[in-house]
C-alpha cells in the first residue's frame, strides 16, 4: 500500500484491508461516492487525497466484505435510489473488467441478491 501525506484535521478516516475485504466504499461526508474491488484500495485512497486538496470536505475509504456492503447500503431489490443504482453499476463494471476470478463472482452474487440477473 502506498504511503500518502496526512490531511490535517483528521478529514480522511481509512483502515488497511483485511483477507476478508472484497470492496472499497469512499464515502464523502457519510455519503457514497464511489465503489470498486478492494485491488484498487490504493487507488481510492489517492484519489481522495487528492480530492481533500481542493474541498473542505470529510472522507472515508473503507474496505469491506459482502456483509457490510449489504449493511452500508441496506440493499432492497425493491428501492431505485441512486445508492443502489451505484452499486448495481460498479458491481456491473467489476464483473465486466475484474481479471479476478473471485471478485466477479462476488460481483454477480450481489448483483443476483439484488434481482437485477437471475440465478
Amino acid at each position: 500500500m502506498s504511503t500518502l501525506p496526512a490531511i490535517p484535521d483528521q478529514r480522511l478516516a481509512t483502515y488497511p484491508p483485511r483477507t476478508s475485504d472484497q470492496y472499497v466504499v469512499t464515502l464523502l461526508d457519510g455519503r457514497p461516492t464511489t465503489f470498486d474491488a478492494v485491488v484498487k484500495y490504493d487507488t481510492a485512497l489517492a484519489r481522495a487525497h487528492l480530492s481533500l486538496r481542493d474541498h473542505e470536505c470529510r472522507m472515508m475509504v473503507l474496505p469491506v466484505n459482502e456483509r457490510e456492503l449489504d449493511n452500508l447500503f441496506h440493499f432492497d431489490p425493491s428501492l431505485g435510489d441512486p445508492d443502489r443504482l451505484l452499486v448495481i453499476r460498479r458491481l456491473t463494471g467489476i464483473v465486466r473488467d475484474s481479471k479476478g476470478v473471485r471478485a466477479r463472482k462476488d460481483a454477480c452474487d450481489l448483483l443476483i441478491k439484488l434481482g437485477v440477473l437471475k440465478a
